[in-house]
């Protein structure tokens, strides 16, 4: 399947690097942060202050808190609206510990410290999701299958318009709450969505090249003055220079035209319209 250059050199745009994931974290379906983990080791999502323990070991602060290094995203206090649900005072006590993001070889990984229940699934999940176990890094998101989806999506949509399912960018997780075709995400108390920021830059790039496409020219409102003497003078002389050049550098490569250099204006020489 050909791909358009111009998609291609909007896929290749302002590339985030791979380790890149934008974190967002919603009370009842209402945003309350969000943070851009930049951090090759990744970040620790938990509830309550930025401290540091000083009397613990190296060790025993990885084993606890996880390592050092790792930027720290502290869940905020419930605003008025979210307060007068006390379970959620109660599910945020249980996230001291919190959960470990990670980027290894492109994929999202999750590791659970915390005692409350963690789940995870696609946005478009509509099966039973999955817990994750404590203390064990699990990969949470998939950029290989992601990337296959993201081929076959794009190929079905530069063939024939009628794209197939697109593939998720992000992932989500529940604290304490799963979700499914029964229980709707906006209810849960606390969720984490976790964005690999590659895959949506793909995401965003290609609707950006598929409204480029769709997106109507009038030729009728094009503006241009029908070209006079000195128009055409200079269209000649230019043409006459890059000819001189053209063939002055087929006489340096021996007459093989496949090796010719690219020309610019910048490298012509400047002539007298006489």
């Amino acid at each position: 399947m050909h791909v358009s250059a111009l998609l291609v050199s909007f896929e290749k745009e302002c590339l985030p690097d791979c380790h890149e994931v934008y974190v967002k974290v919603c009370y009842r379906g209402s945003p309350v942060a969000g943070m851009k983990v930049e951090n090759r080791s990744g970040c620790r999502i938990f509830f309550g202050p930025c401290v540091a323990h000083p009397g613990l070991s190296a060790g025993e602060h990885e084993r606890l808190f996880g390592g050092r290094q790792l930027m720290q995203l502290s869940l905020p206090a419930p605003g008025q609206a979210q307060s007068i649900l006390p379970s959620i005072w109660y599910l945020l006590d249980s996230m001291q510990r919190g959960i470990i993001i990670e980027v290894i070889s492109n994929d999202i990984y999750a590791t659970r410290l915390c005692n409350a229940n963690v789940y995870w699934g696609a946005p478009a999940h509509m099966g039973d999701t999955c817990p994750l176990e404590r203390g064990v890094r699990t990969r949470i998101f998939n950029y290989q299958l992601f990337l296959q989806i993201y081929k076959t999506f794009r190929d079905d949509m530069l063939r024939t318009a009628v794209a197939s399912q697109p593939p998720a960018c992000n992932v989500l997780l529940g604290v304490g709450q799963p979700w499914g075709p029964d229980r709707c995400l906006e209810n849960n108390l606390v969720m984490v969505s976790l964005t690999h920021c590659l895959a949506e830059h793909l995401m965003e790039m290609l609707h950006r090249y598929r409204w480029e496409m769709q997106r109507p020219f009038d030729t009728d409102f094009l503006m241009i003055d029908p070209m006079d003497e000195d128009d055409k003078l200079a269209v000649c002389k230019t043409k006459q220079v890059l000819e001189t050049m053209k063939d002055k550098d087929k006489e340096k490569n021996g007459g093989d035209a496949s090796k010719l250099t690219p020309m610019n204006l910048s490298s012509l020489p400047v002539t007298s319209a006489s």
